[in-house]
């Protein structure tokens, strides 16, 4: 039989068939628009790890991980079933890596990656100076120095002195009635101790002023770090970028009268070109004082320490040591106020404490001898609503990272509650692994979409659980101050801050939230704080 002619087949566009021809062929060109698309699209990903397939643009996953990370996290987890996946956050695709070993050898060496910030607008509010090559040696070895236990310790009194102040401040609020703004009144507190004891720059004449009017600065500053860039008037970001200036010029001037010109007049306007030099230091006796460490890493380096430098430079040591502190302080005021058991077992053991070292806070009574329950409280709030829900790096080499070849230039989140969730389970879920481990990861929910019992943060009364710090099967990580070269500074100092605070409540009575049993909602991005329910904490005085 002879072949019909393929001009027979396909009607002619000028002929009374070509209205047939359109009505059709604009679906099947769409649809082979489509298959070519995603034939294109797993051609290009089938070398990598598992992902999505399509995302919106620029907005991707984002919203569904700002509403919930941990949740976020755990769910791809599961649907992926791969240690290394794809994520499309803050228009960019990361690498999510959860096997722990991974993490702390290629991820953790830094000739392999570096830390960036995921969002880009919150470059216009910091720039990450120390976290290339040998600068970011020089720092850790400087500011390092400022931050051991011996300077921490010595420091302690200054810390003490300021939390007293804030706390006495909070229960004359509760004597008279009064609600207290948790969240306000936590970063409040935890900016006077980073400008104050860490930074050391409101010691002169008038510091309480200028106190006042540089933590205002600061607080509306920070505030536009993750910020919808939204440039109106009244907006957060507005607001943070048109304060920049005003708070670099007042970091400054702190600067400049810490270590002052010879013969110099202190009413001038500092010169941002000026070389601060370390034997003009007017001291800060007592204080932790990373700014003058600060100097010595300019020197070091071979990099003039000028005013204008240093100022700019005290705009990331300060975000350092207070955005991070501020929300693990707010998740372990929040979550201990929902749990009238731990406070009870928090205000027995203070009691011990007072017997045996009387009222002061001293190292020594505050120690985690002294304090065991205290400081298992905190590693537990810091594992269950850390402040930092990952951390982010950028390889900047090509790396062999498991099964997968990376290339230079890929982002990776390092998810600290998922690392919890899969590396460090309860002593009695790993028991039942090694005495039926037939099924047990299915017993455990370690194999639903929900996340398992000891990680869900909105349940705290089930997950919870300081004495899982205490025995021999205690959690070998603490992934909420990160690790290796790259790990907080800060550790130390933050833990003796959330420390402080906890004791100055547990002495002072019992606390809760405004409306017991009613539902708050916590925003985790960029840092855990209440933003919904009821955000006010009422504290009922009962001193020990």
């Amino acid at each position: 039989r002879a072949m019909p002619s393929l001009a027979s087949l396909i009607p002619s566009l000028g002929s009374s068939d070509s209205q047939g021809w359109s009505s059709w062929i604009g679906p099947v060109a769409a649809s082979a628009s489509v298959a070519a698309a995603a034939w294109f699209i797993y051609k290009t990903n089938s070398d990598d790890p598992p992902g999505p397939l399509f995302t919106l643009p620029l907005i991707g996953e984002t919203a569904e991980f700002a509403s919930d990370p941990a949740t976020f996290l755990w769910t791809r987890y599961r649907r992926y079933k791969s240690k290394l996946f794809r994520v499309q956050l803050f228009g960019t695709t990361m690498y999510v890596c959860t096997d722990n070993e991974i993490v702390r050898t290629t991820l953790a060496d830094p000739d392999n990656v570096r830390g960036v910030l995921p969002v880009a607008t919150a470059a216009k509010i910091v720039d990450l100076y120390n976290r290339d090559g040998d600068r970011h040696k020089f720092f850790r070895r400087n500011v390092g120095l400022s931050l051991t236990p011996v300077q921490v310790k010595s420091a302690l009194p200054a810390f003490a002195g300021v939390v007293t102040k804030h706390t006495d401040r909070w229960l004359a609020r509760a004597q008279q009635g009064q609600l207290l703004p948790v969240w306000e009144s936590v970063r409040d507190l935890v900016l006077e101790v980073g400008l104050g004891p860490i930074a050391a720059l409101c010691t002169g004449p008038g510091a309480e002023e200028q106190m006042e009017t540089v933590k205002s600065m600061c607080a509306t500053v920070q505030a536009g770090l993750f910020a919808a860039p939204i440039y109106f008037p009244g907006t957060t970001w507005y607001k943070a970028i048109n304060t920049r200036p005003a708070y670099v010029a007042y970091l400054s001037r702190l600067a400049d009268q810490r270590f002052p010109a010879p013969g110099s007049d202190p009413a001038a306007p500092p010169d941002p070109a000026r070389v601060l030099r370390l034997e003009d230091d007017a001291g800060a006796p007592g204080m932790l004082d990373t700014t003058r460490f600060l100097l010595q890493e300019f020197y070091e380096y071979g990099d003039p320490p000028t005013v204008g430098k240093i100022a700019e430079r005290l705009v990331q040591n300060v975000i350092g040591a207070t955005e991070t502190t501020a929300g693990l302080a707010l998740s372990l005021v929040v979550v201990t106020a929902l749990l009238p058991d731990v406070q009870r077992k928090l205000r027995e053991e203070q009691a011990a404490v007072i017997k045996a070292h009387g009222r002061a806070l001293t190292w020594e009574a505050l120690s985690a001898e002294a304090a065991p329950y205290t400081d298992a409280c905190i590693r537990e709030a810091a594992r269950l609503v850390p402040s930092v829900h990952g951390v982010f790096r950028k390889a900047v080499r090509d790396l062999q990272v498991g099964p997968y070849s990376v290339r230079a230039g890929t982002h990776f989140l390092v998810p600290n509650e998922l690392l919890h969730a899969l590396t460090d389970p309860p002593a009695e879920v790993v028991a039942e692994k090694v005495h039926a481990p037939a099924g047990w990861a299915e017993r455990v929910g370690l194999t639903t979409s929900a996340l398992p019992a000891w990680q869900d943060h909105a349940h705290p009364e089930r997950s919870f659980k300081p004495e899982r710090w205490l025995g021999p099967e205690r959690p070998r990580y603490l992934h909420a101050f990160a690790w290796g070269p790259h790990s907080c500074l800060g550790k130390d100092v933050a833990i003796l801050e959330l420390k402080l605070v906890l004791v100055a409540l547990v002495r002072a009575g019992w606390w809760e939230m405004e409306k017991p049993g009613a539902p708050y909602r916590l925003t985790f991005v960029p840092f855990t704080r209440v933003t919904g329910g009821p955000t006010g904490l009422r504290i009922r005085p009962d001193p020990l």
